[in-house]
């Protein structure tokens, strides 16, 4: 699986805390937009393979990981590095958007 789910906050801490930069996706399964995006982050997680991690956390099964982060608006995309957030893309966005911080990132 190229996106992981994250199901508990100790899921999330080990995963954000990673050798490797960390992208979650936190989404709602009723949210049309977040069907969208989950699309593209997909696409994302399968191009940059072995260089970042990706995750994904439903808000409606994980509260206690979506409130920690202050998660108020979906779809929203976190990228950390160390376990520390480094960048929020909150709403719908082009995968080129999300592709810019990435590279960016990674250099």
């Amino acid at each position: 699986m190229m996106v992981q789910e994250l199901t508990t906050s100790n899921d999330f801490n080990e995963f954000i805390d990673g050798d490797k930069p960390a992208v979650v996706f936190f989404y709602a399964v009723w949210n049309g937009n977040c069907r969208m995006i989950a699309r593209l982050i997909e696409k994302a997680a399968q191009k940059y393979d072995g260089k970042i991690v990706f995750g994904k956390v439903n808000i409606d099964l994980a509260s206690d990981i979506a409130f920690p982060q202050k998660v108020e608006t979906i779809p929203l995309v976190l990228i950390f590095q160390d376990g520390e957030e480094l960048e929020r893309i909150e709403g719908v966005f082009r995968s080129v958007e999300l592709e810019n911080e990435i590279d960016s990132l990674i250099g």
